[in-house]
């Protein structure tokens, strides 16, 4: 028997998520048919935790166990090649029998992009619009109270069954990047949220930057912030950011 494990990128717009479903179209599935395709076999695939509906990756981390040997470059070669063209295979490599692609998993790190201006037509699917300037002195105070361990019952959505809800805040970030146009040579501004923490709740990210973004519009205080993760009762008001801005970038092991 041998196990393989490979990083996949993929744009989510499309997907139902990348876990399997009984109806809708999934990541997982459409490797499950490309994988049964190239081994002539079920294939039972692994990956690192599931993305929503919208969200994207470039550092998703998969594997499966065969019993049909291939060199690892054909397996990469053959599944770029049946796979949709929104998904692709970007390393391929035999790992240990006992590989655990989520198990493993020492953290992980999400990029979240948003902007307030009018960005070049392709990167629509990526970024996500908001109507505010967001202000970026409040970051380093934000940043403060989310390092570190923290219980995340307040923000995360229901339906996943974790019993457990603290999660550690490992880095917390919020960036200025400028994207330039090859063609015109536009530049457009783009935020990005950089957050790494060892796993995530359900929807965590995105329910962590829409309350961040009350505080970047100045609707709440950074110490009301603060007082949401400790306090029992709900009073903090806020909107779950839109997937479409999300993306799983690494699985650090």
């Amino acid at each position: 028997m041998n196990r393989y494990k490979f990083v996949i990128s993929y744009k989510g717009s499309g997907y139902c998520g990348s876990q399997i479903q009984k109806n809708g179209k999934t990541v997982e599935g459409e490797i499950k048919k490309v994988l049964r395709s190239i081994f002539k076999d079920d294939i039972v695939v692994s990956m690192s935790g599931r993305t929503d509906a919208g969200v994207h990756a470039t550092g998703q981390v998969v594997s499966f166990k065969a019993v049909k040997q291939i060199p690892e470059q054909n397996i990469r070669m053959a599944m770029n090649s049946l796979l949709p063209g929104d998904i692709r295979v970007k390393k391929l490599y035999s790992v240990d029998i006992d590989f655990d692609p989520r198990r493993l998993a020492k953290s992980r790190v999400y990029n979240y992009l948003f902007t307030n201006e009018d960005i070049l037509s392709y990167l629509d699917d990526y970024v996500a619009k908001i109507n505010f300037t967001p202000d970026l002195k409040q970051v380093l105070k934000i940043k403060d109270v989310l390092i570190g361990c923290h219980d995340f019952v307040h923000l995360r959505s229901c339906g996943s069954n974790e019993n457990n809800t603290i999660r550690e805040i490992m880095d917390f970030d919020i960036r200025v990047e400028k994207v330039v146009d090859v063609y015109s040579g536009e530049v457009s501004i783009i935020y990005k949220v950089v957050i790494c923490a060892n796993s995530f709740l359900y929807k965590m990210v995105r329910h962590i930057v829409g309350a961040v973004f009350e505080v970047l519009k100045g609707k709440q205080l950074v110490e009301e912030f603060a007082s949401f993760l400790t306090e029992n009762e709900k009073k903090y008001r806020y909107k779950v950011a839109d997937a479409k801005g999300l993306s799983l970038i690494k699985v650090n092991y």
